[in-house]
């Protein structure tokens, strides 16, 4: 990630990076759980839970798909819903604590983006097209 961007631009290109990793997991290896942990400093630790698929040969797959969405400069759409179908799509994906917890919230509308395979929840904005990224790199934590 350039180390330049800082704030809004880094939130940015952290977001649109894990938007293309799941989308090229979905793409890849649907249905593939996996879990999004806190940031360490310019980091964002994912762990794949099926213990078989935590190889450097996935790895390297996850990376060069998302090479390819960026090298095409795939255009990333959002999907804005209000609270009933945020609930749906929290409930289709079996995330029932989180489809549970709207009724807590005082939102008028949620952000998915759609990879073909799930839809996922968005917390921050990502850029408009995947070519606006350039630099990432996945690594193998043991």
């Amino acid at each position: 990630m350039p180390q330049a961007f800082r704030g809004e631009h880094y939130r940015m290109y952290k977001q649109t990076l894990l938007f293309l990793m799941i989308h090229a997991i979905d793409t890849l290896y649907p249905a593939l759980p996996i879990e999004v942990h806190q940031s360490v400093a310019h980091a964002t630790y994912c762990r794949i839970v099926d213990p078989l698929f935590r190889t450097e040969e996935v790895l390297s797959n996850i990376e060069a798909h998302m090479q390819h969405l960026i090298d095409s400069d795939m255009p990333l759409s959002v999907l804005t819903v209000p609270p009933e179908e945020a609930y749906q799509i929290y409930m289709q994906n079996g995330e029932t604590d989180k489809a549970e917890s709207l009724a807590c919230c005082a939102r008028t509308s949620f952000q998915f983006f759609d990879t073909g395979y799930k839809k996922h929840a968005l917390y921050a904005k990502v850029y408009p097209t995947a070519g606006c990224v350039r630099e990432f790199k996945l690594t193998m934590f043991q």
